[in-house]
């Protein structure tokens, strides 16, 4: 509906605990870089943690993530999720607008 390229549960090869597994996100994002996941079990504080640390694997592997429970998924959630990819791909220009600045002041010098 929004026309926005994907790919369902594209193995991932990630570093966890120190070895390297295949992980298959929801939704790999490939014209942006990013992946997209939907956490459905509420209330199991062992779920939970496993969010966390899945979450902190992503980061950790500069992997951009978007992030999903059930109380998102109220209200306007599609527009929600442009808005999310709008906003990792503006963090993306703006590292990007940072290192040439600083490449820029390095040669000044």
């Amino acid at each position: 509906m929004q026309q926005i390229a994907y790919q369902y549960e594209y193995p991932l090869a990630i570093i966890d605990r120190g070895k390297t597994k295949i992980w298959y996100p929801d939704f790999k994002l490939p014209e942006y870089g990013m992946i997209l996941e939907y956490f459905g079990m509420n209330g199991d504080s062992s779920y939970n943690e496993q969010i966390a640390h899945k979450m902190k694997v992503y980061q950790e592997a500069g992997i951009n993530g978007i992030y999903l429970i059930e109380s998102t998924m109220r209200g306007p959630w599609q527009e929600m999720i442009i808005e999310k990819i709008e906003q990792a791909l503006e963090g993306k220009l703006r590292k990007i607008q940072r290192h040439r600045m600083d490449m820029n002041l390095g040669k000044m010098s």
